[in-house]
Order: C-alpha cells, then structure tokens, then sequence
C-alpha cells in the first residue's frame, strides 16, 4: 500500500487496503481539483474550500473492499484516479450495478437515509479517492 502523492500515509483506522492522507494544507489547489466533478460544479470557490478542510485522501490496492454491503457507515466518495466496482451479492452470485471512473461519487445515499450500504464496492487496480465523513 502506498499513499497517495502529497499524503503521510498513516493507515486507515478501518484498516484494509486503504491508507488515509492528513490535512492538505494546499487546499486551493485541492478545490481547484473538485471543481472538475460534475456533481460539484456549482459549488463556490469557498465552498470547496471549506468542503476540503473536512475531505481525506484514501489509495486503495487492486482487489481492496473499500465498502462492504450491509455495512454502517455514511462516508462519501469521489473517485479521483482509477476504477471501482459496485455489486451486491445475489442468491445467483455477485451481480455487477455498475463501474465508476475519475470524477464520479459512490456512498450519497448511505450519507443521506444513514442506512447501511447496500452495495459493496471493490477497488479495480489502485485507486485514489477522496473520503467525506459523515461525521466530522
């Protein structure tokens, strides 16, 4: 496992596949990289900025389960490099929903029905993602 470029690579607290990156003190530049994700466009430049403050950076290794299904927990992510997988398991196996790329986000519906997971997601290759806790 590796952290992601400009992290200290401190694990994940989780633990798993994942290390988390502290406080970016490069925050403009951190905002500047969110203003590419659709699902963020209309957010303000201080808006980012404040978004930032509260975001980590997590690398995942190929094969790592980032969330597991049933699981309870609210985080958001946003894809920042590499490809995730989400499934769920069915009485006929694993059932691919879909493939998530650069500048999407998985976990939003966990943040805001706090239900547990109802899809696991899987790293494809290493993976960076940005992490917005729910609670923070």
């Amino acid at each position: 496992m590796m952290p992601p470029p400009g992290g200290n690579g401190s694990p994940r607290a989780r633990g798993g596949g994942a290390r988390r990156c502290g406080y970016n003190a490069r925050m403009p530049s951190v905002a500047s990289a969110w203003a590419r994700f659709d699902t963020l466009a209309h957010f303000s430049a201080e808006q980012f900025v404040s978004l930032a403050s509260c975001a980590s950076q997590l690398r995942f290794d190929a094969g790592a389960a980032i969330v597991r299904e049933s699981e309870h927990s609210c985080d958001v992510y946003l894809v920042e490099r590499g490809t995730v997988r989400l499934e769920r398991d069915s009485p006929y196996g694993s059932f691919r929903f879909a493939t998530l790329r650069q500048c999407e986000m998985f976990g939003e519906a966990s943040f805001l029905d706090q239900e547990p997971r109802s899809l696991a997601v899987t790293a494809e290759g290493i993976v960076d993602l940005w992490v917005l806790p729910a609670e923070d």
